[in-house]
């Protein structure tokens, strides 16, 4: 699972990841339903890659996309008024995650 699958399943703002009660939770355990940009990229390393680092060459893409937009870290862009799941997810999805 990519990390746009995580945020197309449930998307969140404010923390890493939430459960069913939108409580906080770490992004990697079966009670999230609901991640934030950065908590769908956590869920993906735990789970999928077996870390807990984004590969180099994709962690720059996103970065670059993000301070391309005026924002200095992932949590403020998922954070910013007015913001929507799908453009996490199409920001997601440019990167290639």
């Amino acid at each position: 699972m990519k990390p746009s699958d995580y945020i197309r399943r449930g998307w969140c703002r404010e923390k890493t990841a939430k459960n069913a009660q939108g409580e906080p939770c770490h992004p990697w355990s079966l009670e999230a339903v609901a991640w934030c940009l950065e908590g769908a990229l956590r869920a993906f390393t735990e789970v999928t890659l077996g870390t807990c680092v984004l590969p180099k060459q994709q962690r720059a893409v996103l970065y670059g996309k993000v301070h391309a937009l005026g924002f200095s870290h992932l949590a403020d862009y998922n954070d910013a008024a007015g913001r929507t799941q799908q453009e996490v997810i199409d920001l997601l999805v440019s990167a290639e995650l």
